[in-house]
């Protein structure tokens, strides 16, 4: 079994299909705040260890916490509305504050010491490499 990285709370936090189609058909619209949705997540193996990329457009790099505890890797992020002045007149305001909180489960293998993260273009990269000893090296093996 190979020691892959894995959402713990992919199912939190989701949103049923009955939940969207009463916001549609209610004329509540699809951004209400009880059908947010996690972020979507890509995980990409490699030689040196994983990469994970978040789609998390519209936030700021101060936006985002991210902590390791107990091979847990979790990423915070929290929006804050603007404040409006009271001058401006909105006859509808749909945008709002956002947050979001996802935790990975990190195979023994990361080192945790070594975490970087790249926020650019709506994407947060997130490198996750393999311990110096655990690196495994490709070989030639010759054929006689």
């Amino acid at each position: 079994m190979k020691n892959l990285i894995y959402p713990t709370n992919r199912f939190n936090n989701q949103v049923s299909i009955d939940a969207l189609l009463n916001n549609v058909i209610n004329g509540d619209g699809w951004f209400q705040p009880e059908t947010r949705i996690l972020p979507l997540v890509n995980v990409k193996e490699s030689p040196e260890g994983y990469q994970l990329e978040l789609a998390v457009p519209g936030y700021h790099k101060e936006d985002f916490h991210l902590a390791i505890e107990n091979n847990l890797l979790t990423i915070r992020a929290k929006q804050e509305n603007k404040v409006v002045p009271k001058e401006e007149k909105y006859t509808r305001k749909e945008f709002s504050s956002h947050s979001f909180s996802r935790s990975f489960t990190l195979p023994k293998s990361i080192d945790a010491g070594n975490i970087k993260a790249v926020y650019e273009h709506g994407i947060l990269k997130i490198a996750l490499i393999h311990l110096p000893e655990l690196k495994k090296e490709a070989t030639r093996i010759p054929i006689s």
